[in-house]
């Protein structure tokens, strides 16, 4: 009910707009769905996930901080077992780069700092993470490519594209090159292109370290880590790789909601009627209507309408390797607007909550998406 008020005489367009809607459902991979969780303690409860790996003997983990960024609790999941609460050292936000710290009764296996001016276009590159837990699993992945772009997004000289496949839960995981030395850390991939991602380059890691207290020469002094074969230098990857769990304080049995509100909601056919508000950002003129946001697969495809408009606008969307709902509006045809959702659960209920942006005026908006009550 938006806005407290009753729209029941809409109901008639909702049934019609609802069976229109349907048949245009189609399938696509989905980031971070799934349904049964079967993993040790601590990871059923957990509401985001990232990659992270040590840079020290004593415990510094490097993550990205939209992994850690907004939540109550970081833990780090050890060797597929252990699981210790973190604490947040340092961030680079602009760089999308954070600093953990753990402490653990042993030392942990590291990964050195490489150079990543001495990077070449087209030079080999790995990286060792866990993407989509909840679907893939949560055992450690490798994924192979190569430096495709001396530079990164719209040519950002602090980043690397490349072609390695990357998707959600990827986030955090470092770039390495044959010999295992960190040359980036992967921060996102570009939603529609095919292997396209993008890496922050370790020269930005090793800035961190030197505002971080005493880390950077912590760092240099350790033994420098590199290795003769890639065999070797891919177990070394994985000895030192971490996943990255985090937590957000919800209300009692919230946490275990949010993880079914995702899993019923993007599992094969699941359709959700939502109420939507949009406001534009300039004018502050707010708009009401209805919603129906459908999942196949993990692709999402459904649209809305607003009151007093005979305009339907349709969205399509997929998750990108951050957990955002990166959509498309289509009007008559043709993209009219592009926009990120991001999905939180209040009152028991999914919002999805973000911007749009008109591509054929230039408008900003924002947009939100609140779960109606069953009717």
């Amino acid at each position: 009910m938006a806005g407290g008020r009753s729209h029941s005489k809409m109901l008639p367009e909702w049934c019609a707009a609802r069976q229109a809607l349907r048949s245009v459902i189609i399938a696509a991979a989905v980031a971070g769905s799934g349904s049964l969780l079967m993993a040790s303690p601590g990871i059923t409860e957990a509401t985001g996930f990232g990659t992270g790996f040590f840079l020290t003997s004593d415990g510094h983990v490097v993550t990205n901080y939209h992994v850690i960024d907004d939540v109550d609790e970081v833990r780090v999941r050890i060797a597929e077992r252990d699981i210790v609460k973190a604490s947040v050292v340092k961030t680079l936000e602009n760089h999308d780069l954070a600093i953990l710290k753990i402490t653990v009764d042993r030392e942990t296996p590291y990964l050195s700092l490489g150079d990543s001016y001495s990077v070449k276009l087209g030079d080999p590159v790995f990286t060792i993470g866990f993407p989509q837990p909840r679907l893939q699993g949560f055992s450690p992945k490798l994924s192979s490519g190569e430096i495709s772009g001396m530079k990164g997004f719209q040519d950002d000289a602090n980043q690397f594209q490349i072609s390695n496949p990357v998707q959600a839960g990827n986030s955090g995981g470092a770039l390495l090159t044959e010999k295992g030395e960190i040359v980036g850390v992967v921060i996102a991939l570009l939603k529609g292109g095919e292997n396209v991602a993008y890496a922050v380059k370790a020269s930005k890691l090793a800035a961190l370290a030197e505002i971080a207290d005493k880390l950077s020469g912590q760092v240099r002094e350790q033994k420098r880590k590199t290795y003769a074969t890639r065999r070797k230098a891919i177990a070394a990857a994985q000895s030192a790789t971490v996943q990255i769990l985090t937590f957000t304080d919800l209300p009692d049995g919230a946490a275990s909601e949010r993880t079914n509100a995702t899993s019923s909601q993007e599992s094969k056919g699941s359709e959700v009627r939502y109420n939507v508000r949009l406001q534009n950002k300039k004018t502050k003129a707010l708009h009401e209507g209805y919603a129906i946001l459908g999942w196949k697969n993990g692709k999402a495809y459904g649209g809305y309408w607003l009151e007093n408009s005979p305009t339907k606008y349709f969205l399509t969307g997929v998750r990108n390797a951050n957990a955002e709902l990166v959509v498309q509006e289509i009007t008559e045809n043709e993209v009219s607007a592009t926009g990120k959702l991001s999905m939180k659960i209040h009152n028991g209920k999914a919002v999805w909550s973000g911007a749009l942006y008109n591509t054929k005026d230039k408008r900003s908006f924002t947009i939100w998406l609140t779960e109606r009550n069953p009717e």
